[in-house]
């Protein structure tokens, strides 16, 4: 009976480490990219954009939650975008570029594509507005000349967008792996366990 316990606890704790292992893979969405394409695409008509990484709203390539860099976090917040809605980007977009920032916010005036000039958010405060970096390529989370070009950098229309994911893969989730591995563990001792009951 003690035996039977201290399995069903190994298989347990096994399945419970193999979920919180591969929970973290489910945070990054490829949705949002193509969208912020898409958005930007009807944001200034006839200019062309590349499908972004992911590092234009958070601060590494693998995305996920609580990885926002500035812009991210701003857009979040002053467009009010909300998870697993990447649908509704273009929306976004126009709103943030719509809002006057609040008066604690760093913005920068901005000559927009309706003819008129008010301020816009500067997520970055490099004293370009993030809808002018954006009109120009430039990113709107990397101040000075370090953001220019940065948002389709030169490579990506080269070699693909993505290409500088693919180049240096994310390392390996190794608690992920760890994870798994203790399920075959645990399913194969539970298996085991269950063929010597029967003999």
């Amino acid at each position: 009976m003690h035996k039977v316990s201290s399995l069903k606890l190994l298989i347990g704790g096994c399945l419970l480490l193999s979920l919180l292992g591969s929970t973290r893979a489910l945070h990054a969405s490829t949705s949002y990219p193509p969208e912020l394409q898409k958005a930007l695409q009807q944001q200034f008509p006839g200019q062309a954009f590349c499908v972004p990484q992911c590092i234009a709203c958070h601060v590494t390539n693998e995305g996920g939650f609580g990885t926002l860099n500035v812009f991210g976090e701003n857009l979040k917040t002053y467009g009010n975008v909300l998870p697993a809605q990447p649908s509704k980007l273009v929306g976004w977009i126009d709103a943030y570029f719509k809002a006057t920032p609040p008066p604690n916010v760093p913005a920068a005036n901005t000559l927009f594509l309706d003819g008129t000039t008010r301020p816009s958010f500067d997520a970055d405060r490099d004293g370009a507005s993030d809808y002018t970096e954006l009109q120009r390529n430039d990113s709107p989370s990397e101040s000075g000349p370090a953001g220019v070009g940065d948002f389709c950098p030169a490579d990506a229309a080269t070699y693909g967008c993505f290409a500088r994911v693919a180049a240096a893969p994310p390392p390996a989730d190794r608690v992920g792996l760890f994870a798994a591995a203790l399920a075959v563990l645990g399913l194969a001792a539970f298996r085991r366990r269950s063929r010597d009951r029967r003999a």
